[in-house]
């Protein structure tokens, strides 16, 4: 903890409730990566039915149990939660020293950050299952396959520690047995732990369920000849049952900051599709691929997609390919049915409307602690698509191979989460997602799944090969990136689009240019292999939201960053491989970002781009039964 430097960060910070208060960095007390068990189960049998024909059955299982484990939770008091340490408790500070108008006669209101109570943790236990029954075989130039399958998943969710009763922990609060300002090396009473311990939660939390029973089949062969080759055919249908119901074992509203949701009975959704494919052979070394699909859903309605492609080799050096297509996402069952949460942004927001029209009044300029809703929505419409590509693949030399592929992806309606922050920003177009109260201030902000207006990305993506052998010893070196030449957004219909690359942004990081190249060698019962992992550099989000002279020491760019594994193998032994690795060898550390950590996790750190973790060693043994 450390005093919080309201006039460094006094923009975006309300004075109501960060003037007298310790910052905490709960960035730096993140789990990097949750304990996670799994077990796996997969059996297949074939059975010969005919000459031409068999029949298979697969059973698939699988348990997956994790445990997330979360910084310890916010807790804030006030007169009306009865939480205020009271006047004559032990522990109670008299600030009049430090602050004039303080008025020890009056209880403490306070924001704890509840160390006491311990990291909130959850384990969720994930069941998986499915059981698959096909037939397939062939009638002379004619494929088939079809099966019938049944899957479903379930996840439960405990709460373990961290979580208390909000009715009973305020209440534990208010008697003031509970120190809230325990310094370094205190610890508290036995009195203090033992009502502590008394209003947490424990046990089963919630469950969701999701099912899925399909029916599907497809056919493929030769159609008839042309004079540059046969004309191949493939086609099928897809028949699908799909499920989700989720449920609650205790009310999420009477445990303080629960991860709860609204309890779903059982939904359900019927999907219809049929596809077919055609290759035509034009020329002896052109030929075109024909594609079209229809889907139906029962929710959202019908959709027909086309593909089309071309293939074209004059010489076995050189071969270039272009397609064109169309895409359909539904929304999934979480998107629109999702329940609504009631949850806070506590960084001080700002209420653009609001402040325009009463300046530098902080509960207008700087929201001591704005109220949110999150959820699905019934009216999302599917994402659509389309995009295409052009590209060449060059080998001048046998074994050394380049590929350069051009692409485009133009989207509508995308599926996206909005944010609080985002409908605040864009207040002018999406007004009707802020609630008011009847002095002006805002109640709440709508936000959650919706429809963005679209996006529109352009890039290249670039692969090299190449491969050699000298004396008794091969070697293979390779790279594949991807240089983004554009990624342009609009959040609502109507809204100019606006480009990202290089640029930070909350929902994600679009680069200029990423790309990972490895060089192998191998021999005899030896093989090494080094990977470089590159991302570019990127404008860094300004702190203080832009506004003023930014913090000394401020740099606008992010640096790049290059990170390199090295691993070795050893396959003398039957049936086994050894491997031993370093990741991240030269122990780079991530590029330094200013980023509100309210916004993105990381602090000083961006998760999305780099790993904290430095250079760590790895062991691995593998040994194959059969």
């Amino acid at each position: 903890m450390s005093q919080y430097q309201t006039e460094l960060w006094k923009d975006v910070t309300s004075p109501l409730r960060t003037r007298y208060s310790c910052a905490y960095d709960y960035g730096a007390d993140y789990v990097l990566q949750f304990p996670v068990e799994r077990a796996n189960f997969l059996s297949r049998g074939t059975f010969k039915l005919a000459p031409d024909h068999r029949m298979f059955v697969e059973v698939l299982g699988s348990r997956t149990k994790a445990t997330a484990i979360l910084t310890p939770m916010q807790v804030q008091t006030s007169i009306a939660n009865k939480a205020v340490y009271p006047v004559g408790g032990a522990y109670y500070q008299d600030l009049s020293a430090y602050i004039p108008s303080f008025d020890n006669t009056k209880p403490i209101a306070y924001k704890w950050r509840a160390n006491d109570v311990g990291n909130r943790t959850q384990e969720n236990t994930t069941d998986n299952a499915r059981v698959l029954l096909g037939f397939e075989g062939n009638f002379g130039k004619w494929d088939y396959k079809t099966g019938v399958s049944y899957a479903q998943s379930t996840t439960k969710t405990k709460l373990t520690d961290g979580y208390s009763y909000t009715d009973k922990l305020y209440a534990a609060l208010g008697t003031g047995i509970i120190n809230p300002w325990i310094g370094a090396g205190q610890s508290q009473t036995d009195a203090a732990k033992q009502l502590i311990e008394s209003t947490k939660f424990r046990g089963a939390f919630q469950h969701g369920k999701t099912t899925l029973t399909q029916i599907d089949g497809s056919v493929s062969g030769e159609l008839f000849q042309l004079p540059a080759g046969a004309v191949a055919m493939a086609a099928g249908f897809d028949l699908r049952r799909e499920g989700y119901s989720f449920g609650q074992d205790v009310d999420a509203n009477l445990i303080l900051l629960a991860p709860g949701n609204a309890a779903l009975k059982d939904v359900s959704r019927n999907v219809k599709a049929v596809y077919a494919e055609l290759l035509v052979p034009i020329m002896k070394d052109l030929e075109m691929q024909l594609a079209v699909r229809r889907d139906d859903y029962s929710q959202v309605g019908a959709t027909t997609n086309p593909k089309i492609a071309l293939r074209y080799q004059p010489a076995d050096f050189v071969l270039f390919r272009a397609s064109a297509s169309k895409g359909f996402l539904a929304p999934s069952f979480d998107q629109l049915y999702s329940g609504v949460l009631t949850q806070e942004l506590p960084n001080g927001s700002k209420d653009p409307e609001g402040c325009a029209r009463n300046p530098g009044v902080a509960e207008y300029c700087s929201i001591p602690r704005l109220i949110y809703t999150t959820g699905g929505n019934l009216n999302l419409k599917p994402e659509t698509s389309k995009q295409g590509s052009v590209g060449i693949v060059i080998e001048p030399v046998k074994g050394y191979s380049a590929s350069f592929d051009y692409w485009a992806i133009n989207t509508q309606d995308q599926l996206l989460k909005r944010t609080p922050q985002v409908v605040l920003a864009n207040y002018q177009a999406l007004n009707q997602y802020i609630f008011r109260k009847a002095d002006g201030t805002i109640d709440y902000v709508q936000a959650g799944w919706f429809n963005a207006g679209g996006s529109r990305v352009r890039g290249l993506d670039v692969s090299l090969r190449g491969e050699g052998k000298v004396q008794d010893a091969k070697w293979t070196a390779t790279l594949d990136g991807t240089y983004m030449d554009s990624f342009k957004f609009a959040e609502y219909k109507g809204q100019e689009y606006k480009e990202l690359v290089g640029n930070f942004y909350t929902r994600d990081l679009y680069l200029r240019w990423k790309h990972n190249a490895s060089f192998g060698v191998s021999r005899g019962d030896w093989s090494g292999l080094l990977i470089q992992s590159f991302a570019s550099g990127y404008k860094d989000q300004v702190p203080n939201d832009g506004k003023g002279t930014p913090p000394p020491g401020f740099k606008s760019d992010v640096s790049s960053y290059t990170t390199y594994n090295l691993s070795g193998s050893y396959t003398g032994f039957k049936n086994t491989t050894i491997t031993v690795g370093i990741q991240n060898l030269f122990d780079r550390d991530p590029p330094f970002t200013a980023h509100n950590v309210d916004e993105v996790v990381g602090a000083g750190w961006d998760p999305r781009v780099a790993d904290p973790r430095g250079r760590a060693f790895t062991f691995q043994l593998k040994y194959k039964f059969l």
